[in-house]
């Protein structure tokens, strides 16, 4: 488990060096996720 989690804390400083990081909270990404989630689905069940 240690491994991956290097790994994965790597992939994410690559990710901020290279600029591509979002300045919102986890709140506000969940919530915008969720939106997409639901409209999307909206516009499949109607």
């Amino acid at each position: 488990m240690l491994e991956w989690m290097q790994r994965e804390v790597a992939i994410g400083a690559d990710q901020l060096d290279r600029g591509q990081f979002s300045r919102l909270s986890l709140a506000e990404i969940r919530a915008e996720v969720l939106a997409e989630y639901q409209q999307r689905d909206g516009q499949v069940n109607a």
